[in-house]
């Protein structure tokens, strides 16, 4: 990014962009949060209810209730692909979290 670009913006463009003050707009609002939490929560379930599927197809495989190995196979890489997909936003989030408290204001 070319920091000169920034130097040429007109004045009002500059005002407007940094117009919230930290401190009582910073925060997110209440809905806003908690549709965020509702996501995350929803993400969690579904990836624990494909592990949870996972684990029971595999021991249905086990115990001989099921001869179908490949549906037992696609079930455990969804639920595979599922718990990578939150560790990596979960990371993600950390990284954010770090970045934000290294902020200086």
């Amino acid at each position: 990014m070319n920091i000169n670009l920034f130097n040429n913006m007109p004045i009002k463009i500059k005002d407007n962009m940094f117009e919230n003050k930290i401190g009582s707009d910073s925060k997110l609002d209440n809905n806003e949060n908690s549709k965020f939490n509702v996501m995350l929560k929803e993400m969690f379930n579904e990836a624990n209810q494909l592990k949870i599927d996972s684990d029971k197809m595999t021991g249905d495989f086990l115990a001989g209730k099921t001869d179908n190995l490949h549906e037992v196979m696609i079930t455990a890489q969804k639920a595979e692909i599922a718990i990578s997909f939150i560790t990596e936003v979960r990371n993600r989030l950390v990284e954010a979290y770090q970045e934000f408290s290294r902020m200086q204001l």
